[in-house]
């Protein structure tokens, strides 16, 4: 765990996307923060004394399909950005341990994915850890940015010249506050209900960038925060502190995990 500081911090862009909006400044109590995202070998020792059945490893309930989860399937050639069902499918069996389908095997040092946000929280009460707030992790992730992360490189979404997968924690530099993998890699879960921006109106559901598909009306969504190793530069360029993604909080997918502090 890192130590962070209480601080005042300007929370947000005016400058990027709109539910970033409007920066604001905000107020941080100190708290402590793990310096990667949680593991595979942290959630296999978590799921290794409890039993816990992650939300992929079950059938959807409602749902005509098989257990399985939201996994990034490359196209050979240019597609329409503006329909991310050319990128995502539905592969049955895809879960923690098998992050890609049941012919991957899940690396213990990379974060662990395909985590709902019940499963996080699960973890939390058995670690006796936390996740954090949306300002929290922002304030946390003060400094990070894309030239020292996981983020796509090549013609998005079907040209990697990089990794177009996840990577072991801390295969790159820390930030200032000494977190790795704060932006890029893998998105990480927060506390926060998602609004469409800073202000405290009632949520309104935008469809997200990296998402497989829009939620239905009444869907719970929780902001993710940080970016993925596919954020693009000519696509998503979410690789920075102030961007947030919208998830509905049963979307387990290849991209998403999740960071704990201690309070």
């Amino acid at each position: 765990m890192i130590a962070v500081p209480a601080g005042t911090f300007t929370m947000g862009s005016d400058h990027d996307y709109p539910e970033e909006r409007p920066a604001h400044e905000v107020q941080v109590d100190a708290f402590h923060i793990e310096e990667t995202p949680v593991t595979v070998a942290q959630f296999a020792a978590f799921v290794d004394v409890t039993d816990w059945v992650t939300a992929a490893e079950r059938e959807p309930a409602g749902f005509a399909v098989p257990a399985g989860s939201a996994v990034f399937t490359p196209p050979d050639h240019p597609v329409d950005l503006g329909d991310p069902s050319q990128w995502w499918s539905w592969v049955a069996g895809a879960q923690w341990r098998h992050p890609t389908g049941p012919s991957s095997t899940a690396e213990p040092d990379h974060p662990v994915v395909q985590v709902a946000f019940e499963d996080a929280l699960a973890y939390c009460r058995w670690a006796g850890v936390t996740l954090p707030t949306e300002v929290q992790w922002e304030w946390a992730a003060q400094g990070s940015h894309r030239g020292e992360a996981n983020v796509w490189e090549g013609a998005f979404p079907y040209a990697a010249t990089g990794l177009a997968t996840t990577s072991p924690v801390g295969t790159y530099p820390p930030n200032p506050s000494g977190l790795v993998d704060a932006v890029g890699n893998v998105w990480e879960w927060t506390l926060d209900l998602w609004s469409r921006d800073h202000t405290a109106r009632p949520r309104d559901h935008v469809s997200p960038c990296c998402a497989p598909a829009s939620e239905p009306p009444g869907t719970v969504l929780r902001v993710a925060k940080g970016g993925s190793f596919l954020c693009s530069e000519d696509y998503c360029a979410r690789y920075r502190p102030e961007a947030r993604m919208a998830m509905a909080v049963d979307a387990a997918t290849c991209h998403l995990g999740f960071r704990v502090v201690l309070l």
